[in-house]
């Protein structure tokens, strides 16, 4: 294995158009007299920000604040390898999220990650899947029921409504979070409100401020109040387990089952609010974007509309549907290629790691940005386009396998992946069989990047029933 020290000296030597301190090289990127202005425009419009640097400085763009050094990586075979080396590259999660998700498995580092891990796999196998369609198909149901034909609805609210429901009855077999459902996603937009700061150094420091320092700023109290209540609702849930038959298999009960009081009661806490939070905001992001890409592309709609017709005959799916739906699924695939639910992920060395021509020191800030690689032309012929046929078998030529990372890659693969792809496929399916959804005319679409890329204001979109006439848009 060659040294590392040996390495950060030859690529040091051989690195081109970058700037030189301390005997280091760093990539070309933008340079400003101004400190923290660089974030303060970062902050302002995160996605534009970032397009600008990778087209005016290349796939690797390093930016500073004083002692801080941030690298933006935008090519697929450097994000893969970056993925491919946790050992030696840790996750970076923001103040706000380690506030609400604790030492859960999303944010845990080393060997906790790892007991997490193996804990939590048997109840995300892909045999799981089919027992957790019951769930999916009842939750997709219900919000179908509550659907008026003509009415106009924000389908961002609903998604987060469906898939929070699903989380709850799959995994926890709980009710408690379906009667909290309203209550629950607005403390959770409190929280990751925050997170709309991005990855500002100077702007995360605030957010420590207002959470742990009891300022008496409106925002803190908003913040504390919101944890506060979240906390108390899911501790009920796990004290309600806790007293529950031992036979019931879920992955609540088996959290509960290896969990101790105190520290373990702790624990059991943070795994729960990092499954409600990151196992619905995904897959409910993920299809709100799915329904309005399918408003603008009625072509696309329509073909969706026909396979259901042609595979299901008016009945409910089943899981043995799924491999029949190859167009459904790739509707879901090409939205999650445009809009990434999570748009950015962060990590930070724990060791200098080379990448291309340059050593990306140890503590740096490294954003792997899927935003930018999935509409790169190389990888997506005409990126921009909405085409559910690219991902058709031999449709287009292969990609790194970086190109497209909807649910990241290597040892933190998101956990719940093959259950938000059945999830996102049988939602809709179940929805797409009885209604077509427009969005209202006038409505501000405007990507919003927090810790996922949402709606910035929501998506108020018109349901009609397919069976009916259309109904007037207003």
């Amino acid at each position: 294995m060659t040294d590392v020290s040996e390495t950060v000296r030859e690529r040091t030597a051989s690195a081109q158009g970058g700037v030189r301190r301390a005997d280091r090289v760093y990539p070309p990127g933008p340079k400003s007299r101004v400190p923290g202005l660089i974030y303060l425009t970062l902050h302002r419009n995160p996605l534009a920000f970032l397009e600008r640097m990778t087209r005016e400085y290349g796939e690797i763009v390093h930016m500073r604040l004083g002692p801080r050094h941030d690298y933006l990586i935008s090519s697929p075979d450097y994000i893969e390898s970056i993925l491919q080396a946790p050992n030696e590259m840790a996750r970076a999660t923001q103040l706000s999220v380690k506030c609400l998700l604790g030492k859960g498995i999303l944010t845990s580092k080393g060997e906790l990650h790892r007991r997490q891990k193996n804990l939590m796999l048997p109840y995300f196998r892909a045999q799981r899947n089919e027992a957790y369609v019951g769930a999916i198909l009842r939750c997709a149901a219900r919000m179908s029921a509550r659907w008026k034909h003509g009415e106009t609805r924000d389908i961002a609210v609903d998604m987060r409504h469906f898939a929070l429901a699903v989380i709850a009855e799959a995994l926890f077999g709980e009710s408690m979070v379906e009667e909290n459902l309203a209550e629950i996603c607005a403390h959770m937009d409190v929280i990751l409100g925050m997170t709309s700061l991005g990855n500002n150094a100077v702007l995360d420091i605030l957010f420590n401020m207002w959470l742990t320092a009891g300022l008496p700023h409106p925002s803190g109290r908003r913040l504390r109040s919101s944890i506060q209540t979240l906390n108390a609702i899911v501790y009920r849930m796990i004290d309600r387990q806790r007293q529950a038959p031992r036979d019931q298999d879920n992955l609540l009960a088996g959290l509960c089952a290896q969990a101790l009081d105190g520290e373990g009661r702790t624990q059991v806490r943070d795994e729960v609010m990092t499954m409600l939070l990151a196992g619905h905001e995904t897959t409910a992001t993920a299809l709100t974007w799915t329904w309005y890409l399918l408003s603008e592309n009625p072509g696309a709609a329509e073909k969706m509309h026909a396979e259901l017709d042609q595979v299901l005959g008016g009945r409910a799916p089943t899981f043995k549907d799924l491999g029949q739906l190859t167009y459904t699924r790739n509707v879901f695939a090409e939205s999650m290629r445009l809009y990434p639910p999570v748009w950015l992920m962060g990590r930070r060395p724990v060791r200098d790691f080379p990448v291309g021509d340059y050593v990306i020191p140890a503590g740096a800030h490294v954003h792997l940005c899927q935003f930018l690689v999935h509409r790169d032309p190389r990888w997506f012929p005409d990126p921009n386009r909405f085409e559910p046929l690219r991902w058709a078998n031999g449709a287009e030529p292969p990609r790194p396998k970086g190109a497209y990372l909807p649910f990241a890659a290597g040892g933190r693969k998101c956990i719940g992946a093959e259950l938000a792809w059945t999830e996102g496929v049988l939602a809709l399916a179940v929805l797409g069989q009885q209604w077509r959804l427009r969005l209202v005319p006038g409505h501000p679409v405007e990507p919003q990047p927090r810790i996922t890329l949402q709606p910035k204001h929501g998506l108020r979109m018109t349901v009609e029933r397919r069976d009916a006439a259309p109904a007037a848009n207003g």
